[in-house]
């Protein structure tokens, strides 16, 4: 891989940068519909955490290469700003065999659930 990250260099990070905003896009739908449908949200968190992981590590390599815009980081932020105000403090949320590769204070959102709709009334 490292090989073919130093020869084809500038589409490699094209190629990170294009899957990173990709899955930003995604999670911030994601987020939208999580404001507008706490029990959607509820259903899906999981799933749609495993693209928050995937994004994590996409900026992770991002920043490796030197290639991590203003605009994507804040981006990110406002991306897991969304996130926050629909979640609250949770178990883990992915089996707990997994649970030691994800530490809490980088992985925050694996320890969060979809908050709890208010009763109907």
């Amino acid at each position: 891989m490292a090989e073919v990250q130093q020869a084809w260099a500038v589409h490699y990070e094209g190629k990170l940068l294009h899957e990173l905003k990709a899955r930003i896009t995604a999670l911030e739908h994601f987020a939208h519909e999580c404001m507008e449908n706490l029990r959607a949200c509820a259903d899906n968190y999981p799933s749609a955490m495993e693209k928050r992981v995937i994004v994590e590590h996409l900026r992770d390599a991002a920043v490796d290469l030197g290639v991590l815009s203003d605009e994507l980081k804040g981006k990110l932020t406002a991306l897991d700003n969304a996130i926050s105000r629909c979640v609250e403090k949770a178990p883990f949320c992915w089996s707990e065999n997994v649970q030691a590769a994800y530490p809490q204070p980088k992985f925050w959102f694996l320890y969060m659930a979809a908050r709890k709709p208010p009763p109907k009334k």
